[in-house]
């Protein structure tokens, strides 16, 4: 109890400190600590430390009571060299730590998938601006494209009213229209923006051209289409319609036609998308392509004009290609988290294990003397105490292996971009655990064989 009771302790502590040191948890800090310090996280802590301390005190505590007080009192004590409990409590521990090693495999392969999926857009070098003013979106681009005309590592700016990524203000909007279009129903998602979207991001039309300044038609009403939609029309040549038209609206014209890219993560599959020219509509972001020389401080240089177009408003431009990975945050503290709980596992799996072996050296000690005399090699004895504990290892890779797969199985169904599981992402967990549990068995197990038998024989 007094043991649990300290190493409870010390735990609180460890979270504590681990909660305020470690970057990008800041959700979580808050979350566990308005938990962790409630009286009633208290109790449960405390109900689940007394019971720790019953469970694990229970046993030996039984076995002691049960010792004959004279063999006791001669110190003739000895325990079976082999129990069923001990050997199933090795067998849980690293089952529980080869599940979490895969776990977190495959959760970091999925994160890192995600992250390096090709979205198809150029994410690279671009800035992306919230603005404080959106009804005035397209008027304050406009003015940073004068403002930026003469530098040389100013690309090209555009805007939208959706972010690219999770931005400083982790603002996402989704809308969706459907209309008719010669009996046809189409469906599409929408995003309003402003010229040179397509050469911003780097996405070449398929059919057609960018909404471009330099046309003078491209004034207003201007659309742009991607594939999937375009497949909807069940049509050739859509450059030049006109859809969506009414009594009170003219409609939009369709100018070019893109290939699908992401515009929302890739936990959810690409959908329709229609992108809208409409000098009246409000642009939330601004899209500022800059060249590869010098980006922070080129980064600089617009947060100095962004200040001036918007006085008194704090500058939080950030870079597409963080904004993106920024989307996956949950994937990436779900690899930190399982990677904490894997290590500790095996922590606690090789303690066990390293009790186990020290156990049963202890109570062999006699006969590995006499196994030595009689010219059994060091590497005899050493097979000999260690197979019956690499059994019990191979035996829980055997079992944590489907229920890692099946685990992992089901939660991948949750992407639809998502990585094969393969036999050797488990062959690897096996590898590593049966390395891990042979330097815990091997330093003692040596230590054992090359001992001297005459200290364990000179009573006999």
């Amino acid at each position: 109890f007094l043991l649990s009771v300290i190493a409870f302790l010390i735990s609180l502590g460890l979270v504590n400190m681990l909660l305020h040191s470690v970057s990008g948890l800041d959700f979580l800090r808050l979350s566990l600590l308005s938990v962790i310090w409630k009286p009633g996280f208290l109790l449960l802590a405390l109900a689940l430390l007394l019971f720790v301390s019953l469970v694990a005190g229970g046993y030996p505590s039984w076995l002691i009571i049960r010792f004959k007080v004279v063999e006791s009192l001669k110190g003739r004590i000895s325990m079976r060299r082999k129990s069923g409990l001990r050997s199933s409590l090795i067998v849980l521990q690293f089952v529980i730590a080869c599940i979490m090693i895969s776990c977190t495999f495959i959760i970091y392969r999925q994160y890192q998938y995600l992250q390096n999926a090709d979205t198809g857009i150029d994410k690279s070098y671009i800035i992306s601006i919230p603005l404080h003013q959106p009804e005035r979106g397209p008027q304050l681009i406009e003015k940073l494209r004068s403002r930026f005309a003469s530098n040389p590592h100013i690309v090209s700016i555009t805007g939208s009213n959706i972010n690219m990524g999770r931005g400083s203000d982790h603002r996402t909007v989704k809308s969706t229209t459907d209309y008719t279009y010669h009996g046809k129903q189409i469906h599409t998602n929408m995003a309003s923006v402003d010229f040179e979207y397509l050469k911003t991001f780097g996405i070449r039309p398929i059919e057609g051209r960018d909404v471009d300044k330099a046309y003078k038609s491209d004034t207003s009403n201007d659309m742009l289409i991607s594939e999937t939609v375009a497949k909807e029309f069940k049509e050739k040549n859509l450059i030049g319609t006109v859809i969506g038209s009414d009594s009170s609206f003219k409609g939009w014209r369709i100018v070019g036609i893109f290939p699908d890219f992401h515009l929302y993560t890739m936990e959810e599959e690409i959908e329709p998308l229609s992108l809208t020219l409409d000098r009246k509509a409000s642009l939330n972001y601004c899209f500022i392509k800059i060249s590869s020389q010098n980006p922070v401080s080129t980064m600089e240089f617009v947060r100095k004009e962004m200040d001036k177009l918007e006085p008194g408003q704090d500058f939080t431009g950030s870079f597409v290609e963080d904004n993106i990975s920024d989307w996956y945050q949950g994937e990436k503290m779900m690899s930190l988290l399982f990677s904490i709980a894997a290590s500790v596992a095996v922590i606690l799996s090789c303690s066990g294990l390293l009790a186990m072996v020290l156990l049963v050296i202890q109570q062999r000690v006699k006969e590995i003397g006499v196994r030595k005399v009689l010219g059994a090699s060091v590497r005899t004895i050493s097979f000999l105490i260690s197979k019956d504990f690499l059994l019990l290892v191979f035996l829980a890779i055997f079992i944590s292996t489907p229920i890692a797969w099946f685990t992992m199985s089901k939660w991948l169904q949750n992407f639809p971009y998502r990585i094969e599981i393969h036999l050797w992402m488990f062959l690897m967990v096996a590898v590593t655990a049966l390395a891990i549990s042979l330097m815990t068995i091997g330093i003692n197990t040596v230590r054992a064989a090359t001992a001297n038998p005459v200290d364990s024989l000179r009573s006999e």
